[in-house]
């Protein structure tokens, strides 16, 4: 089922995800294909939408990660590694929760392996928060935050 143009429930792996998830994962759709268009309308393959809790712990994922409440995507983007993505992300007016590159040893040092963009959550204060770190994966840090 299309969510957007680009994105289909079962992409974001939530085709069996309670309907208040469905409505975020809509809302993550919509934030998506903002980033599409500013990443030059290039193809966005997700790895990692939606979670359930068993899923989440099995990706050593944060016990309050948006990922539980289909707010979240790991994604890469078609011709760009997951630094110049970040980047164009930091410099847009595209509103996000959180952009997270992983993988990087130093900030701009190499490729990056994934892009973590979730989004905005006002209560939880979780607006426009930009970090990178040098873990591979899950919720495991240390971060570094840069100021948009």
């Amino acid at each position: 089922m299309h969510l957007t143009i680009h994105f289909t429930l079962e992409e974001l792996d939530g085709a069996n995800a309670p309907p208040d998830v469905r409505e975020n994962l809509e809302r993550l759709a919509a934030l998506l294909e903002d980033c599409r268009a500013l990443w030059g309308d290039r193809p966005v393959v997700v790895s990692s939408g939606y979670r359930s809790p068993d899923q989440n712990a099995n990706a050593a994922g944060s016990k309050g990660s948006q990922h539980l409440t289909g707010e979240a995507a790991d994604l890469h983007v078609a011709g760009l590694d997951a630094v110049e993505a970040w980047k164009l992300l930091l410099a847009s007016n595209v509103q996000v929760g959180q952009a997270i590159v992983y993988g990087l040893d130093t900030y701009g040092g190499g490729p990056g392996t994934f892009l973590h963009v979730s989004l905005p959550n006002l209560p939880r204060g979780l607006v426009n928060d930009f970090m990178w770190t040098p873990a591979a994966g899950g919720s495991h840090g240390p971060y570094h935050r840069i100021v948009r």
